[in-house]
C-alpha cells in the first residue's frame, strides 16, 4: 500500500523543487553579493532598478540587510519556504512596495506561528496577533492562497479572518473626507517656514553641498504639491532639473500669462507641461533656484560616476565653480580629473583648515612636516594639497586620512563595505581608491545613474535630476547617516527611496523632529502627503474649473478619477446654514446687543481680522460666505462637536439650548441601554458607547460654561480628537487647556448588560449572532 505524505512532507518537497528547479542568480545576499540558499536576506532588483528586499531571520519589527548580517536567521523549514514564497513574490507584476508588504506579512504569519506545526494548524493560526482590520491579514492571505495552490496539501489552509470596512454615517463621512484636507493654518505655517528657509534675499542663501538642505527639500516639494494635483512622492521626486517656465499671449487685448513645468504623466497619462497655479509661481520659482542652485554639485558628481573618462567640462555642464579653487586647481577642461580634485572644486572640503591629504615618501609636490604622534613622540609625515593630488599619489587608510578623503567620519566596516584595507598602514593609489568607491556605489544604486522611489513610473536619471541631493545635506541635523555604507559623505548621491519616509517624518503631525517642532510650531501641526492633492483638486472645483480642466492638470487618463479627489458636498452646503442660524424673529441692534455671544463675536473678528457668525450655541469661526457648513451630526444642536464651533461662557440663553439637548440624548441612552436587545446586539452597544462619550463631552461643556472660574465671554472651543477643552480670554488674549475626563464606557456597558441577563434566559448562540447583527 503506498505510503500518503503528510502536510510537513508536502512543504518540505516545495521547498527542495524550488531549490533545484529555480536560479536565484538575479538576488543579491545581504553583503551584496550572489545570493545563496544559506543567506539570510535577498535583495531583487527589477527592469525599472526598483529594489524590494525579503528578510529571513528573526526580528520584531524593523528589518535591514545590515542589521541580517548579525541576526539568526528562521529554523527550517520556516525559512526555506519564506525563501520559495520570495521567489513568487519577485514575478508578481506589481510595485516594490507591494511585494515587500506581501512577503513581510507572510514572514511575520510565520513567525507569529513559531513553527510549522502551528502554521498548518487552522486553531493555531487564527490564534496568531495580527490585527484584523490591518492590511496584513489580506497579505498573509495571499501568501496561505499560494501555499494551498503549490503545496499539494491534502486540505487547504482556510484564510484568516479580516473585518470588513464598517458602514460609515453621514457624519463619519463628512469626518472622513474633513480628514482627507489639510488645515489651513498648517498651510499658513509652511508658507511662514518657507519663507524663513529659502528667504528672497539670495545673498543671504546658503546652498552649499555640505549645508543641510532638509527643510529646503520639504518646502519646495510642499510649494509644488500645492501649485499642482499630482502624487507628491512618485511624481514631483523625479522631476527634471529646470525652473518655471511661462508662456504669454493676448487675448482680448490683454497679455495672459501661464507657468508650467515639464511633469510625468500620472495613472497611465502621457507626459504634460504641467500647469502651475498663478498665485503659487513666484514661490514655486524661488524653490526651484534654491534647489537647482544647491543640487548641481550632485548633478555633476553624477555624470563623473557614471564615465569617469568624460572630460571636466562635460561634467560641470556649465555649473558654476568658485572661482579661487578653480585657479587653484588649474585643469584642463578638455581632460578628465579625478574624484578628489573635483570634490575640491565643488566645495566638499571647505570645512577643513587646510585642505591636504597625507601621502607617501617622494610624492611630487608634497609638503613635509612633523606631526604629533602617541607618547608625545613627533613623527615626519608627507602631505600634498587637495588641489595638486594626482591619479598615481598614494594616500594613506588610516581612520583621519580616509575622514579627509570623503569629508565624512567613517570606520572599519563601512571600508569592509567598500574593499578599502583600513588602518595606518594600508594605502592605496587616488585611482585605486576612486575605483572601489564607485563600483560600491554601483553595488548599492543598482542602474545608477538612473535611479527610482520604488513608484510605477518613479524613475529618474541622477544626472539631470532636480532634487540630486546627497547624504549630507538631508541627513536630520546634518549629521550624517544614510541608507547604504558611505551614505553620510558629500560624495553618495541620496536614494530616491528615502524620500517618502523623509516627508512623513518632517510634516506628520505629533512629531518632536517635525519640520513644524523645529520652527517654533504646534508639535500637533501636520499633514499627509496625499493631503495637498486632495485640497488642490477640491479648491480648482469650488472655484468653477470644469472636472475635464482639472483632470488634465491632474494628469489622469480615467475622468472618474476625479471623483476620488472632490470633497464638495453639493447644493446641501448651502442649505445647511439655515440649520445653525436662530430660527426666530429678527431683533433691533440694541436687543443683539445685550446678547453676550454678540459682544463677543466682534471681540473676536476685531482681535483675528476674520469674519464669524452667530449660532444657536455660540459663534462660528468658519467664514460661511465663502465656505458653507459641511458639518452635521445626531445631535439636536447642529454645531455641536464641529472643530470651527466656539461657545461662549455664562450666555444664559445657549447654555438652556445646549441643556435640553442634553436630557433628551441622556433619555436616548436610557431608551437604548433598556431595550430587551441590548445585551446581544453589538450595533446598539457600538452606538451606546460612542453617544456615551459624546453626552459626557456635551455635559462637561455645559459645566465649563457656566463655571464661576471661566471668565464671562470666553470663548470655548471643544476638540474631540484632542478629548481637551480650549478656553480662550478674548480680552488678556490667554489661552488655557482643559483635559476632558471620560468615563470607562466599556465598564458601562458590561454592568448593563450583566444586570440585564440576571433572572432570563440565555438566547442560543445561532440567534445570539443573528441579532447582533440588527
Amino acid at each position: 500500500m503506498p505510503k500518503i505524505n503528510t502536510d510537513r512532507q508536502c512543504i518540505e518537497a516545495l521547498i527542495d523543487d524550488t531549490k533545484a528547479n529555480y536560479s536565484i542568480s538575479h538576488m543579491k545576499d545581504e553583503y551584496g553579493n550572489v545570493a545563496t540558499w544559506d543567506s539570510k536576506a535577498w535583495a531583487f532588483t527589477d527592469g525599472q532598478y526598483n529594489t524590494a528586499n525579503f528578510y529571513f531571520y528573526k526580528a520584531e519589527e524593523q528589518h535591514s540587510l545590515s542589521r541580517a548580517r548579525k541576526s539568526e536567521p528562521l529554523p527550517p523549514p520556516l525559512k526555506g519556504l519564506l525563501m520559495a514564497y520570495a521567489l513568487e513574490v519577485s514575478r508578481l507584476a506589481a510595485t516594490r512596495n507591494v511585494k515587500q508588504a506581501r512577503h513581510r506579512a507572510a514572514k511575520q504569519l510565520i513567525q507569529e506561528c513559531g513553527s510549522l506545526g502551528a502554521l498548518l494548524s487552522q486553531q493555531e493560526r487564527e490564534a496568531v496577533m495580527l490585527p484584523k482590520g490591518s492590511s496584513i491579514r489580506k497579505e498573509a492571505n495571499a501568501f496561505l492562497n499560494w501555499l494551498n495552490s503549490a503545496g499539494g496539501l491534502h486540505q487547504s489552509l482556510s484564510l484568516l479572518p479580516v473585518d470588513t470596512q464598517k458602514f460609515r454615517t453621514g457624519e463619519e463621512v463628512l469626518e472622513y473626507r474633513r480628514k482627507m484636507m489639510p488645515e489651513e493654518n498648517v498651510l499658513m505655517a509652511l508658507g511662514a517656514i518657507q519663507h524663513k528657509v529659502i528667504p528672497r534675499d539670495k545673498r543671504a542663501w546658503n546652498v552649499a553641498p555640505t549645508s543641510p538642505q532638509r527643510d529646503a527639500f520639504i518646502c519646495t516639494m510642499m510649494a509644488l504639491a500645492l501649485s499642482a494635483p499630482n502624487r507628491m512622492i512618485a511624481e514631483q521626486s523625479v522631476l527634471s532639473a529646470q525652473l518655471l517656465k511661462t508662456h504669454t499671449e493676448t487675448k482680448t487685448g490683454q497679455p495672459k500669462t501661464v507657468h508650467y513645468l515639464h511633469w510625468k504623466g500620472s495613472k497611465g497619462y502621457r507626459d504634460t507641461a504641467n500647469h502651475i497655479l498663478a498665485g503659487m509661481a513666484d514661490s514655486v520659482s524661488l524653490c526651484l533656484e534654491y534647489i537647482m542652485a544647491a543640487t548641481q554639485s550632485m548633478r555633476s558628481l553624477a555624470r563623473f560616476y557614471a564615465d569617469p573618462t568624460l572630460p571636466l567640462k562635460k561634467i560641470l555642464n556649465k555649473n558654476r565653480v568658485n572661482a579661487e579653487r578653480w585657479e587653484q586647481v588649474d585643469a584642463d577642461v578638455n581632460q578628465p580629473i579625478n574624484l578628489l580634485k573635483l570634490g575640491y572644486l565643488l566645495g566638499f572640503y571647505e570645512t577643513l583648515e587646510r585642505p591636504e591629504l597625507m601621502v607617501s615618501e617622494g610624492t611630487p609636490g608634497s609638503i613635509k612636516r612633523f606631526s604629533g604622534g602617541k607618547n608625545g613622540k613627533r613623527h615626519l609625515r608627507y602631505f600634498k594639497p587637495l588641489w595638486l593630488i594626482e591619479d598615481d599619489d598614494v594616500i594613506s587608510c588610516s581612520q583621519h586620512s580616509l575622514q579627509r578623503v570623503f569629508a565624512a567620519s567613517f570606520k572599519e566596516p563601512f571600508c569592509t563595505a567598500v574593499g578599502i584595507p583600513f588602518g595606518a598602514k594600508h594605502s592605496l593609489t587616488v585611482k585605486a581608491l576612486q575605483s572601489k568607491w564607485i563600483v560600491h556605489l554601483h553595488k548599492e544604486m543598482p542602474g545608477f545613474p538612473k535611479v527610482s522611489t520604488g513608484h510605477q513610473n518613479g524613475l529618474g536619471d541622477m544626472r539631470t535630476l532636480l532634487f540630486a541631493f546627497n547624504g549630507v545635506q538631508l541627513a536630520p541635523g546634518n549629521k550624517g547617516g544614510g541608507s547604504y555604507p558611505g551614505a553620510a559623505s558629500p560624495f553618495a548621491p541620496a536614494p530616491l527611496t528615502q524620500f517618502r519616509s523623509i516627508m512623513g517624518q518632517d510634516i506628520g503631525s505629533h512629531r518632536k523632529t517635525s519640520i513644524f517642532a523645529r520652527h517654533g510650531f504646534c508639535p500637533s501641526f501636520g499633514l499627509r502627503p496625499h493631503q495637498t492633492r486632495h485640497w488642490v483638486n477640491t479648491t480648482a472645483l469650488e472655484n468653477g474649473v470644469a472636472r475635464q480642466i482639472v483632470n488634465l492638470w491632474s494628469g489622469r487618463s480615467d475622468p472618474n478619477q476625479i471623483l476620488h479627489y472632490d470633497h464638495e458636498i453639493g447644493a446641501d452646503k448651502v442649505c445647511r446654514i439655515s440649520n445653525i442660524r436662530f430660527n426666530e424673529e429678527p431683533k433691533t441692534v440694541e436687543e443683539a446687543k445685550k446678547r453676550l455671544r454678540v459682544v463677543s463675536l466682534e471681540e473676536y473678528e476685531q482681535l483675528t481680522g476674520q469674519a464669524a457668525t452667530v449660532t444657536s450655541s455660540g459663534v462660528c469661526t468658519q467664514d460661511l460666505s465663502v465656505k458653507p457648513c459641511t458639518f452635521m451630526n445626531d445631535f439636536t444642536v447642529h454645531c455641536l462637536f464641529c472643530p470651527s464651533s466656539c461657545h461662549v461662557a455664562h450666555d444664559e440663553e445657549a447654555t438652556t439650548f445646549l441643556e435640553r439637548d442634553l436630557k433628551v440624548q441622556q433619555r436616548r441612552l436610557m431608551q437604548v441601554s433598556d431595550s430587551s436587545k441590548f445585551s446581544y446586539s453589538t450595533g446598539m452597544q457600538s452606538w451606546f458607547r460612542k453617544h456615551s462619550i459624546l453626552a459626557e463631552m456635551l455635559k462637561q461643556l455645559v459645566d465649563l460654561m457656566t463655571s464661576k472660574g471661566t471668565p464671562e465671554g470666553a470663548f470655548i472651543r471643544l476638540l474631540t480628537d484632542q478629548n481637551e477643552f480650549r478656553v480662550t480670554n478674548l480680552k488678556t488674549k490667554s489661552v488655557e487647556v482643559r483635559k476632558l475626563s471620560l468615563p470607562d464606557i466599556d465598564k458601562q456597558i458590561k454592568e448593563l448588560i450583566d444586570k440585564q441577563r440576571q433572572g432570563k434566559t440565555q438566547v442560543d448562540d445561532v440567534t445570539s449572532q443573528l441579532l447582533g447583527m440588527i
